[in-house]
């Protein structure tokens, strides 16, 4: 059995270990997300004046109300659902993210795989209430919600190279104006997940 002292020795060691590995992730967060919120840093740092309270409550709210919190906003990436004869359809999902919000845009039979993808530079676009359909023979589509039909065709002419040659060159492109009146909302690749056949992964964006 343990002697008081060794206990006591045992507490300090985990207590240290706890405030470093503590410190190290606090540091580590804001200094790749938010470098200009020194304060906020400063406020979750636990120091060896700390007592064992004051330290379990800037553990709390760091974890609790910044880290799961943050978890817990992220959107999810599903893969879209066409109807179709066979199997699923191999795909690329991306979430863009804007001042308002997050928003999917799903680009079937991905040609590229993961390590590729990572490398491109996808394009921003402004959002608003005029799409473009891009219907593949599969019934499998790319919807574009943008500022102007000009706008949709930009981005739709940036992704299209990476789409199954196949599948491409048989499009039918489809315009129309939503009912609803969007505000234009400029927004910018957050993350994405490839689906596919023979491979798939997911991965954030480095502007995020």
């Amino acid at each position: 059995m343990a002697s008081l002292d060794d206990r006591a020795k045992s507490f300090r060691y985990l207590r240290k270990s706890a405030r470093l590995l503590h410190n190290l992730a606090v540091q580590n967060y804001f200094s790749k997300t938010r470098r200009k919120y020194k304060f906020s840093r400063i406020a979750y740092t636990i120091t060896e004046q700390d007592s064992a309270l004051i330290a379990l409550l800037r553990m709390f709210v760091f974890y609790i109300l910044i880290i799961a919190k943050g978890k817990l906003n992220d959107p999810p990436v599903l893969p879209d659902r066409w109807q179709r004869h066979w199997g699923d359809i191999p795909q690329l999902k991306v979430i863009y993210k804007g001042s308002r919000g997050y928003y999917p845009l799903s680009i079937p039979h991905w040609r590229l795989g993961v390590r590729e993808t990572q490398k491109l530079s996808l394009p921003e676009y402004s959002k608003g209430s005029y799409t473009l359909c891009v219907r593949f023979r599969d019934n499998s589509k790319v919807i574009i919600n943008a500022y102007s039909y000009k706008e949709a065709d930009r981005v739709w002419n940036a992704l299209k190279p990476f789409v199954s040659p196949e599948f491409r060159q048989t499009a039918e492109l489809q315009y129309y104006k939503t009912d609803k009146r969007q505000r234009a909302e400029r927004v910018k690749p957050y993350k994405a997940k490839l689906f596919g056949e023979k491979e798939a992964g997911a991965f954030y964006f480095e502007n995020k």
